[in-house]
């Protein structure tokens, strides 16, 4: 009796092991694409949550500039809203805390920042976008009583809180919402 493989057996292992690879190949393409998406979705996320962070970080570090006026103006102009103020932040540069002027402004689908330090005339500053493809942008005050307004133009005080409420759309074209709530601890008034 011979010994070995026939034709037919041959062609069904390889016709199995044809199968079998074009599955895995399909099984890992897949997971490929999925982990793609869930990367880029947690990226927009991580970006936009970052940068609320960091505003909320500023507006906890709120200072008042002078014994005039407060420095926290909130505004809307032409339906662009505005928000600006003094803020304490850490020059890491220098290696000490200092006073900046930072200014927040909407337009177009862009959230831009530009810092500038009261103190130095000759400073350069560069208006920064540091969220794009923002569907929508709104930032309410609270004064002490816990009403909140659109806009904050009163230069005696600082409001009590800040609520920042954002739109985004997600990869699928779905809107997602993220709101930010900050708490000013410190005496709002001159």
């Amino acid at each position: 009796m011979k010994k070995g493989l026939t034709l037919i057996e041959v062609m069904v292992a390889a016709l199995i092991f044809s199968f079998i690879s074009v599955a895995l190949y399909m099984l890992l393409s897949t997971g490929i694409s999925v982990r793609k998406k869930v990367e880029a979705k947690q990226g927009t996320y991580q970006t936009i949550n970052l940068n609320l962070e960091n505003i909320a970080l500023s507006l906890r570090n709120v200072v008042f500039f002078s014994n005039v006026s407060a420095g926290f103006n909130g505004t809307i102009e032409d339906d662009i809203p505005r928000l600006e103020f003094y803020t304490q932040n850490f020059d890491y540069a220098r290696g000490y805390p200092k006073v900046s002027l930072v200014k927040y402004r909407f337009e177009s689908g862009f959230l831009y920042k530009e810092i500038k330090s009261p103190f130095d005339e000759n400073e350069e500053t560069t208006e920064v976008g540091i969220i794009d493809d923002l569907e929508n942008f709104e930032i309410f005050y609270s004064d002490t009583q816990g009403t909140e307004t659109k806009t904050w133009q009163d230069v005696t005080q600082i409001p009590k809180g800040v609520r920042i409420s954002l739109e985004y759309k997600d990869e699928k074209g779905q809107s997602q919402f993220m709101k930010k709530h900050v708490l000013i601890y410190r005496d709002n008034e001159l």
